[in-house]
Formats: structure tokens, sequence, C-alpha cells
């Protein structure tokens, strides 16, 4: 018999791979990280989880692209069997930057449709960060 933290484990592995194959089956969908307590492995119980996804289309109407994160996860959370509450999705291309850095760092990538769109992703947010953290520096000398 399994000890109920390696079942755990087990639902959480799973669940992660529910959410890797869901974004594999939405053409939109370029890359899927997850961050926050999940990826840092300070989840608890109660724990949502946190994705953040970069997004292959942006023709959409501003209230349309407003809403896409949001109703993606409330699509996703029925789909699994969620509580809508458990699920959390941002885009990375409008999080503020401090979010889109702390996602990048985390490390934590589920899904990967083209590996040149992570790279841009990751480079174009670094390259952002570094050039607000410099601006600050200056500004405070």
């Amino acid at each position: 018999m399994e000890s109920p933290a390696r079942n755990e484990i087990h639902n959480e592995s799973a669940l992660l791979e529910a959410l890797a194959e869901l974004a594999a089956e939405n053409a939109d969908i370029a890359v899927l990280w997850l961050y926050g307590s999940r990826a840092t492995g300070h989840a608890t119980a109660i724990s949502d989880i946190d994705l953040a996804i970069a997004f292959e289309r942006h023709d959409e109407s501003a209230w349309e692209h407003r809403l896409r994160p949001e109703t993606l996860a409330l699509e996703w959370a029925q789909s699994l069997e969620l509580p809508s509450s458990q699920l959390s999705i941002v885009d990375i291309n409008t999080a503020p930057i401090h979010l889109a850095l702390n996602i990048i760092k985390a490390d934590r990538v589920l899904y990967v449709r083209d590996p040149s769109r992570l790279a841009r992703e990751e480079n174009r947010i670094s390259s952002i960060w570094e050039i607000d953290h410099l601006h600050h520096q200056r500004q405070a000398e």
C-alpha cells in the first residue's frame, strides 16, 4: 500500500501530465509553465495550481485577450474536475515583469510546442527586467 504522501505525488504528477496534454491539444498554446508553490515544492493540500501560457495568437479583441486566460482556466478546471478556484492561468505576455521573471526562474516548463519560442520568451523577459532594474538603479543614484 502506498503512503498518502506518495499517492499525493502520483496525483500531482498525473495532474501536471494532464495539463500538458490539454496544452498540446490547443494549437494556440506555444509554452505552458508551472509556477508558484507547486513549482517550488512548497505546495500544501489547499494550494492552487498557477500556470502561465505564451499564446500563439494575438489577433483577438482587447476584451477577448483579457479574458482568454480566465476562460481557459475555467475550461481546464471543468475538464479535470477541479474546483474553478484551484486553477489560475496568466498570459506571460501581459503579466507584470516581476511575475514573468519569477515564472521563468521557476523553470518548470510543462509543455513546449516550439523551443525557439520558449527561448525568445525567456530572453524577452530577462531583457525587460534588466533594463527596468538598471533604470531604477540609475534613478536611485
